[in-house]
């Protein structure tokens, strides 16, 4: 037990040395970045860098010798495709952002939730849109309308003979009966 508790202790030891903790406040510690060197310093994080930058660089080179192999035409072309793709992907992302925006403002307009924007952007183009919101704007009315009728609603009373003044005398006699027992 006694061997545990001391190989616990110098893994403890071992820890706070590498990673450089100290009896200073963790104030102080929070305010100084650690830099790459730092944390380069560690043999594991050491080795995954090493294996992260050689992948970048056997895919730089495989797409190098690629290259090397087009012609200048090719090149050209392939080079233009690219950014063509890079420029549709900013231009459909430009696009969804624009639609979120118009769908907060049609929201607020219907006092619809505007958490709804991200989901309907998403989900529907512009031509649907219009339908939906009004299908959804239909769906909303009505539930807080039956929410509020539900929490309007009263139960009904019971209807009692002392309540009402009206008593029958064949109820007071059975309640006169009732009461004469002897138990």
């Amino acid at each position: 037990m006694s061997e545990e508790n001391k190989e616990t202790t110098e893994t403890t030891v071992q820890t706070t040395e590498q990673t450089g903790a100290n009896s200073t406040a963790p104030e102080q510690q929070a305010a100084k970045p650690a830099t790459l060197d730092d944390v380069l310093k560690d043999p594991k994080n050491q080795s995954v860098f090493d294996q992260r930058v050689a992948k970048a660089i056997a895919t730089a080179r495989t797409k190098w010798e690629e290259e090397s192999k087009l012609s200048a035409e090719e090149l050209a072309t392939r080079q233009l495709s690219e950014r063509e793709k890079a420029i549709a992907e900013r231009e459909a992302a430009q696009d969804l952002r624009e639609f979120t925006v118009d769908l907060r403002g049609k929201l607020q307009e219907q006092g619809l939730p505007l958490s709804f924007a991200e989901i309907l952007a998403s989900g529907t183009t512009r031509e649907t849109c219009e339908a939906v919101l009004a299908d959804i704007k239909a769906e909303w009315d009505k539930q807080i309308n039956e929410a509020i009728k539900a929490s309007a609603r009263q139960t009904t009373p019971l209807v009692s003979a002392t309540a009402t003044g009206q008593t029958s005398t064949s109820d007071l006699a059975e309640f006169a009966r009732e009461i004469r027992k002897v138990k």
